[in-house]
Parts: structure tokens; C-alpha cells; sequence
């Protein structure tokens, strides 16, 4: 239809106005009309990232595998994975699990899972993971996979049997109970951004990382292991400091309740007692009854005496106390694994898989104020500087096991003493509380050594401090036996005229003990100083039996066959087994190291230039 005439024209367009205008004159505020109350704005949940996840304070252990997809499909995993698949019949489940993995890991070939357990807080799921995926879209696809898949590894319980009730009699008897709901799975899967989440039991991202809290990867510790383990496949993480937290936490609690219960007891047994002597008629007892006196038994302890009564009579025994070498050992061990435990803050473990071998990684983050503490149940053990380790390079090619440490002699020699000398005050302090009790017992702490280095030092002639650790480095390494040196071998039997069993003999050779190699600063100091501590520790004449090698240069010298050491190097090889020291010596001389063997030098190649060990 056209429109000719302006006057037309107009009317449509006042008309196409009105309509135009309407909806915005309906929704004006007319005067009088009641305000509505606008609406709260709604605050949503922040999506987590995989660096914003968790809490420094959440969980106490955390694990991080990265490239998940490559990882299930590498070489070491297929070697590890095809035996124990062929030949443990592992279970179904597993079976099931490393198909679904391998179907799947296009999907996972950049994701990381992260994981983590025994929580630091309440509301906090036992266990978590989270799988890291490229965008949202593909967080949404894998989803529903994962939740279609869970079900075959990880069932629901089955539904316990309500008991059937009989109706009341006012019930109709056709009235039937209402079907029991589905047990819930034991898990709970939930996507967020580009992660997939799977737990034990619900949670909120609010309680995995609370307001205003400390994000775990701003943990100085935490990132310390983290950026040294970045490299890793799998990374662990153990916060030791909040373990031990929880364990005194824990102490403190049960020793609370054990007081409170102990009050309890005595208070029960204090009201037993007030019963009874109330109860009680007073028993009257004589000053002198004129009963003899009763003598102690046989065999008591008086003043480092015992009384032995025998059919002839009796007599007094001696007793003869222990050694005064048998009391310093006894005073070095208690003082080297004396003390406070020095447990590190955190522990973590990196853990790379190459083709030809699998490489684990420790690290372990001592407190500011545990200088040098190596194992926590010996905290006289101190390491010490950072050293190049050069032992390698003396030792056979073919060691199976061997580890070396730098040393701080003299710090380890203070802290012994420091340790006998608590551990005295307090044998102190028993002793006076004992001879107030029973004076007879003064033998028992008799000839306590002031020092545990004290005997040593009179039967060697000399100061350890002064004369003998001056003349060590800081490192010390050990190696274990060579089985290859010490296999049985076969040899014909005496006499041509033998057959069968008889016709071969099997020489077993000893096995030997552990070689022990320590590096030197003054050598010249050690060759003088070695031959004065054995004649001093009660072999006289040792001096004559003693055989020397030597070759190039090394120097080896052999007690009997029965003991012996040698320089080699910059190192004091030391050994009961002379074949052992022997083969050390030729193994040098031949070139034939651990320091040169290829294995070795790959296995070593992922530690810096400078170690503690």
C-alpha cells in the first residue's frame, strides 16, 4: 500500500512513534508509585587456576605430573608396564585403567594432574586431584568421559538390605515401602575453568584457599623444591614442618587427656583410701617387737661387692666393672646419636624417567638454624662445604653401591662433646637423686670418662682435634663389596684319577667388609701418624709384621693379611680385607674407575659440579 498524500505520511509516522515511545513511558516512575528494592548483585565462586588452587596451609602432601599423555606413552613407562602385565596378572581394574589411559592420551598429551592429600585443615577432602587441560572446551569434553569411566575402576557400594517391618495393625497390609535412593559414589568430579576435579568428598573452592591466604606455589619452601624440580616429570612435595605440627598438636591432646584421667584415678583412689580408714580399727605396733633384722638377699649390689652363699659358706664376690674403652664407646655412640632431632622443613622428590634408566631426586630444606644436619637421628652428623667429589676417581669401575659426604671434623667433634656434656649433667642429676635414695649405689657411677675421646687420646698419645683432624679433607665416601672379585670359582680336584662329583671342587672366596676412603690434606702427615695409632692401641711390634707396596703412586701396607690401608690419591683407603684395598690400587693404576665408567657419569650428570654428597 502506498501512501500519497503528506497528511498520510504524517499520521503514520506520529503512529510508528507512539508505538516506538510506549514501552519506554510504561516503564517511567509515575509519581506515588511504590520504589522496588534493586536486587543484590550475585556473588559467584572465582574459577581457580592450577597455580591458584590450593593453600599454602591446605595439604601437607603434593604431587605434580606433567605431560601426562607423553608420560603414558613413553618408552620407560611401556617396559615398566608390559611385564607386569603379562606376567603378575595384575588386577582388572588396573588393566582397565592403563587401556582407558592409553586410549586417551591425545587428550592429555600437555595436561598436568596435580594431587593432593592428608589435609591441614577440617572440610578439606582427603584427596584431590586436578587434571589441567589447554582451554575450557576441552576441561567440558573430557568431562563427561571421566565421569562415564570412574565407575568401572571405582563402583558404588552396594546398598545395604533394609530390614522389612511388619505393618501396624491400623496399616494396610497392600501398602508397599518406598524403594531406598542409590548410593552416592565414593568420589566427586566437578569442572571449572580448564580444570577437572576429582575428590573424595565435596568441597569449595573457598575452603581449598581461603580469603586473604597464602597460595601454596608463594610458599618459599614449597617453590624452592618446585623451581629445583622443574625439569621432573613427577614432582613430590612433603611439608615435614606441618607434620610434625600435627604431631605434637596431637601429643599435646593425649597428654591432656592422660592428666585429666590420671587426676581422676587419684582422686578415686584418695576417696577408697579416706573410706577405708574410716572403716579401719588403728593397729598398734611396738617400737622394738624384737624381730631380727632382715639381712639382704643373696647377690645384693654393696659398694661394688656381691654376697654369693654357696653349700661351703659364703663369700664376697667383686664386681668387676666395664673397661675404660668399653665406657668411652659406650660415651662416643650416646653422644654422636644424642641431642635434639633435626628434621628438615620440607622434602621433595623428583623423579625422571629416560630411556635406559629412571632418575630419583631428593632434596631436603633444612630450617635457618639447622647448620649442616644431614640425618635427623644422628644431629652430630654435620655436613660440611660444598665439595667437587674426587673419590670416584680412586675406586673400582665396577662398585655396585657408592656414596660420598663432605664432613666438618671439628664441628662434629664440638657437638659430641657439647652432647656428653649435657648427657652428664643429667646423669648428674639421677645419680644425686639416687644416692638420696639408695647410698649403696655409689659403685654404679664410678668412673664416668670426662670426655668420650678422653680414653682414646691416652692410649693413642695424642689430641684428636689438634693432631689428627688437621691432617683430613672433608670428604668421606664408602663402597660397598664387589661381588665379581669374591664369586665362587671352579677348579679341578685333586688327584687325576677323580670323576664325578668328586672331579671339581668350588672355592668359596670371604666376602669382603666395606672400603672406606677418606680424602687427606697432608699425607706425608698420615703415613707418620697411621703406624704410631697401632703400635699405641696395644699391637706392639706391628711395625714388624707390616708389608708395604708400592707402586707408582700408591702405598699399601698390610698387617698379616689381617687389615690393612693405603694412600692413593688424595685418599686414605681403608679396609679389614687387603684383597679389597688390592684391587683398588690395581683398578687405579689401570685406569679402570668409577669416575671414567660411562653408566657413572650419566647417572651423576643431572647434580651440579658442587655437592654436600
Amino acid at each position: 500500500m502506498k501512501i500519497k498524500t503528506p497528511i498520510a505520511r504524517f499520521s503514520w509516522i506520529v503512529l510508528l512513534a507512539s508505538i516506538l515511545v510506549a514501552p519506554l513511558q510504561a516503564q517511567t516512575r509515575r509519581p506515588g508509585a511504590q520504589q522496588k528494592t534493586p536486587a543484590k548483585p550475585v556473588t559467584r565462586e572465582v574459577v581457580p587456576t592450577f597455580e591458584t588452587l590450593l593453600a599454602a596451609d591446605s595439604f601437607k602432601v603434593y604431587g605434580e605430573i606433567r605431560g601426562v599423555g607423553q608420560l603414558i606413552r613413553s618408552q620407560a613407562i611401556n617396559d615398566l608396564l608390559e611385564p607386569l602385565m603379562k606376567l603378575s596378572s595384575p588386577p582388572k581394574e588396573f588393566r582397565t585403567l592403563v587401556t582407558w589411559l592409553h586410549t586417551h592420551a591425545d587428550q592429555l598429551v600437555t595436561s598436568r594432574l596435580l594431587f593432593a592429600s592428608w589435609p591441614s585443615r577440617p572440610k578439606l577432602p582427603q584427596f584431590i586431584a586436578a587434571i589441567e587441560f589447554s582451554s575450557p572446551e576441552e576441561a567440558q569434553k573430557f568431562e563427561p568421559r571421566l565421569r562415564q569411566f570412574l565407575p568401572q575402576i571405582i563402583p558404588s557400594p552396594s546398598p545395604s538390605p533394609s530390614p522389612s517391618a511388619a505393618p501396624p495393625g491400623n496399616q494396610p497390609a497392600t501398602e508397599s515401602a518406598k524403594p531406598s535412593a542409590p548410593p552416592a559414589p565414593p568420589y566427586v568430579i566437578k569442572q571449572a575453568g580448564t580444570l577437572v576435579l576429582i575428590s573424595t568428598s565435596t568441597f569449595t573452592f573457598k575452603n581449598l584457599r581461603p580469603t586473604n591466604s597464602k597460595l601454596l606455589v608463594e610458599d618459599p619452601e614449597f617453590r624452592q623444591v618446585r623451581d629445583r624440580f622443574a625439569s621432573e616429570q613427577t614432582f613430590l612435595y612433603f611439608d615435614i614442618k606441618g607434620i610434625i605440627k600435627e604431631d605434637e598438636e596431637e601429643q599435646l591432646k593425649r597428654q591432656k587427656q592422660y592428666e585429666e584421667e590420671q587426676k581422676k584415678r587419684e582422686a578415686e583412689v584418695a576417696k577408697q583410701q579416706k573410706e577405708a580408714e574410716a572403716t579401719e580399727e588403728p593397729e598398734v605396733v611396738s617400737p622394738d617387737d624384737g624381730s631380727p633384722a632382715i639381712d639382704p638377699p643373696p647377690g645384693t649390689l654393696a659398694g661394688g661387692e656381691y654376697q654369693v652363699t654357696t653349700p661351703e659358706g659364703t663369700r664376697t664376690v667383686v664386681a668387676e666393672g666395664p673397661s675404660p674403652m668399653d665406657l668411652a664407646f659406650s660415651a662416643l655412640m650416646g653422644s654422636f646419636f644424642s641431642g635434639s632431632s633435626k628434621w628438615p622443613v620440607a622434602i621433595g622428590l623428583g623423579i625422571a624417567l629416560d630411556n635406559d634408566s629412571l632418575n630419583a631426586k631428593v632434596l631436603l630444606v633444612n630450617p635457618p638454624e639447622a647448620k649442616g644436619g644431614i640425618l635427623p637421628f644422628a644431629p652430630q652428623l654435620i655436613s660440611g662445604p660444598h665439595i667437587t667429589p674426587s673419590a670416584a676417581s680412586i675406586l673400582p669401575a665396577n662398585t655396585e653401591m657408592f656414596a660420598t659426604l663432605s664432613l666438618d671434623y671439628g664441628l662434629i667433634h664440638d657437638g659430641i662433646l657439647k652432647a656428653h656434656a649435657d648427657m652428664v649433667q643429667a646423669m648428674e642429676k639421677v645419680r644425686l637423686e639416687s644416692l638420696a635414695k639408695n647410698p649403696q649405689d655409689a659403685a654404679a657411677f664410678e668412673n664416668q670418662p670426662a670426655s668420650p675421646f678422653a680414653a682414646y687420646e691416652r692410649l693413642l698419645g695424642l689430641k684428636i682435634k689438634e693432631d689428627l683432624l688437621p691432617l683430613l679433607g672433608n670428604e668421606i665416601a664408602i663402597s660397598l663389596p664387589l661381588t665379581e672379585m669374591f664369586r665362587e670359582t671352579t677348579r679341578p680336584a685333586s688327584g687325576s684319577g677323580s670323576t664325578g662329583d668328586d672331579a671339581t671342587t668350588v672355592e668359596k672366596k670371604a666376602k669382603p667388609a666395606p672400603i672406606v676412603a677418606i680424602a687427606v690434606k697432608d699425607r706425608e702427615g698420615i703415613k707418620t701418624l697411621i703406624p704410631k695409632v697401632i703400635e699405641s692401641s696395644g699391637l706392639k711390634g706391628a711395625g714388624l709384621i707390616a708389608q708395604t707396596e708400592k707402586r707408582d703412586d700408591t702405598e699399601l701396607i698390610s698387617y698379616a693379611n689381617a687389615f690393612g690401608y693405603a694412600l692413593v690419591g688424595d685418599f686414605l683407603v681403608v679396609s679389614t680385607d687387603v684383597n679389597a684395598i688390592r684391587y683398588v690400587v690395581d683398578s687405579y693404576l689401570n685406569h679402570q674407575t668409577l669416575g671414567s665408567d660411562t653408566r657413572f657419569r650419566n647417572s651423576t650428570r643431572w647434580q651440579p659440579r658442587q655437592v654436600l654428597g
